[in-house]
This record gives structure tokens, sequence and C-alpha cells, in this order.
């Protein structure tokens, strides 16, 4: 698994150097060809100032997977593309710069912002992967109860189980992840979403809405092809989606 090793002189002048590459441009055009539409040159600015903290706190704002972000998103396609130093050369690396400000997070423990107030509003969320460990975060932010039911025993998803270590190491998932949960939600693992079932393990939409305010489907389209060869079904064993 990766170290997280920020204290480096070499990466930190590189940080420093790609941040003050930065334009902070008005408009904003890496802001706005972002999904998430992250306040891009507003981070860059701050980590110019090396007002690393403030830089977090605001990408939190409209993010809470900036290591992962950072690392798989395809910038090239998204904020960078329309980067304008890109015109005449090279965009700002805005990827490797979320990165850097995520990984600090992790390693000085910075918590997610959120409010003081609590709601009693019940929400289920139906799978650990993207979609839904970052819907549970916001709404746990927002001060709702927040239940995640995964059916593996971890969190992740296509993050956990699609991407391999080398462009996402488990380790950075793992922390993040954590940080995440550091919110108040809770987890069922080991879960499966069925039509009818009395069965251990599997939970049905009719039961969930009797317990829960609201409900938010995120377990994606992952039903691989089987082969039919032995050991297929064995724990550990997954399908190529």
């Amino acid at each position: 698994m990766e170290k997280i090793n920020l204290n480096t002189d070499s990466r930190i002048n590189i940080i420093k150097e790609e941040a003050q590459y930065c334009l902070t441009c008005i408009n904003k055009p890496c802001s706005t060809s972002c999904p998430l539409n992250n306040n891009t040159s507003g981070f860059i600015k701050l980590v110019k100032e090396e007002r690393y903290k403030e830089a977090y706190e605001l990408l939190c704002e409209t993010s809470v997977l900036q290591s992962i972000c950072g690392r798989i998103c395809p910038h090239t396609k998204q904020c960078q593309k329309n980067c304008i130093r890109g015109i005449k050369g090279e965009p700002v690396n805005i990827g490797m710069l979320e990165a850097y400000i995520g990984d600090l997070a992790i390693l000085n423990n910075w918590d997610i912002p959120k409010i003081e107030n609590k709601s009693n509003k019940k929400i289920a969320v139906i799978g650990g992967g993207p979609a839904g460990i970052t819907c549970a975060a916001f709404l746990a932010k927002e001060g709702y109860q927040v239940t995640i039911y995964e059916k593996h025993e971890k969190l992740g998803g296509i993050l956990a189980y699609g991407i391999p270590e080398f462009r996402l190491p488990k380790q950075i998932l793992e922390d993040t992840i954590k940080k995440i949960l550091k919110l108040g939600i809770k987890i069922e693992n080991n879960y499966k979403l069925q039509e009818n079932t009395n069965s251990k393990g599997e939970i049905t939409l009719n039961k969930l809405e009797e317990e829960y305010d609201a409900i938010f489907l995120s377990f994606g389209a992952n039903i691989s092809n089987k082969m039919s060869i032995e050991g297929e079904e064995l724990d550990g064993v997954y399908g190529r989606k």
C-alpha cells in the first residue's frame, strides 16, 4: 500500500511551482468544465498562499473524494482541457494539486466540515460505491442520519474492485472512506437488495420504506457475464464489468 509522503522537498517544491503557474482566472473555465463544479482556481489560490486547510475546506463544498478524484478523474478531458495556460503551453496539473490537498487532509486528520444541527430524518443509501458514499457524506454533512447498505465486505464499489493499485492505492481509498464515515454514517455490509426475502443479509425496498424517510439507490450496473467455471462463486472472485 502507498505511504503518503508529503514532506519531501521535491514534492513540496513541485506543488508550489504548479500552484504559482495557475493564472487564477476570473471566469474560471476549469470550474465550469468540472462535473462537480469544484472551485478550482479558488483552491489553487489558497495553495499559493500556503493556506492548505482552507483549500481543503473549499474543495469539501463540492467533493469528499479529493485524493481519489485527483488521481483518477479524466482531468485532461475536463478541467485541464479548458485551462487558459493550455492555449500556449501545458495546462495546470489540477489533478496533482487536488490529490496533494486530499493527502494532506488525511495526514493531518482534517475533518470534513459539517453543520452542528441534527435532523431526525433517516436516509438509506443502497450501494457503497463512489455515488453512494458521496451521497451519504453530503447528507451527513447536513445533519441527516444515514445508513449505507453494501453487498460486499468493504465500501468503495468500482473504486475498490475495479481500479488497479497503481492507479488508486488501496490505502488512499481506505483512509478517504474512514474520513467520510467520521461524519457519523452507519454501515451495513454484506447486505443484498432483493424483491422478496426473509433471509439474513438481504433487504427489500418495502422494508426500507417502513424504516427510512428516503432511499437513494446507487448500486450501479455491475452484474458481469458468467464464465461457468469452477470456483467462480467463491469469495474474493469478481467478474469483469
